[in-house]
């Protein structure tokens, strides 16, 4: 952008000159040229930007208005499915009547992987069903692609949520985090309860 003068510019002192006002043009690339924004469009321009930032406000507190409730009832639901999970080994532990052997260990493991992976897989399609009812993403496959990227935090497939809904898809990669450590912790002791026992 040049800025050239509509007249000759008035004299000023030995170094400086000042145009007469209303004379400034600003020539853009393409040769057109345009009189400097006047107040009144740069209190248009600001009312805008704040009427803008309002708005992001308000989808701001959308998104921890179904976040947040979502994130709680989805670790509440995980919490309740590992109990069942400790009280379903404890039983076993309590019938079996053989010492603990290397196969034993590990269908028991692949058990309880299977039951975690199968729990993190509702989670996440939970979070899928509330993207698709909220419009935040396109359809129910694209969401829940996505929210399986967002509560592993892969995050590596080319899709998103709206713009006005991707803060939703933060605090589920947050949900994703505390969910996954409640399964190490659960695993860590599963498997220091079932492990072979070792003979002298």
């Amino acid at each position: 952008m040049t800025i050239a003068f509509d007249s000759p510019p008035v004299a000023g002192s030995r170094k400086h000159c000042r145009a007469a006002p209303g004379n400034i043009l600003f020539i853009l690339q393409d040769g057109t040229r345009h009189p400097p924004p006047s107040k009144t469009d740069r209190s248009s321009n600001e009312n805008a930007k704040v009427v803008q930032n309002q708005g992001e406000a308000m989808y701001w507190a959308s998104d921890w208005i179904w976040g947040i409730p979502l994130l709680v009832v989805t670790i509440v639901g995980h919490v309740c499915g590992l109990v069942l999970m400790e009280w379903a080994l404890i039983f076993q532990e309590r019938r079996r009547k053989t010492p603990r052997t290397i196969p034993y260990f590990i269908i028991m493991v692949a058990m309880i992987a299977l039951v975690a992976a199968g729990m993190h897989s509702i989670e996440a399609g939970v979070w899928a069903l509330v993207y698709t009812w909220l419009g935040a993403a396109a359809d129910l496959q694209t969401a829940l692609l996505y929210s399986l990227g967002a509560i592993t935090s892969y995050g590596h497939a080319n899709i998103g949520l709206r713009d006005n809904w991707r803060l939703l898809g933060a605090i589920e990669a947050m949900n994703g985090l505390i969910l996954f450590g409640l399964t190490t912790a659960f695993l860590f002791g599963a498997i220091a309860e079932i492990r072979p026992v070792r003979r002298s």
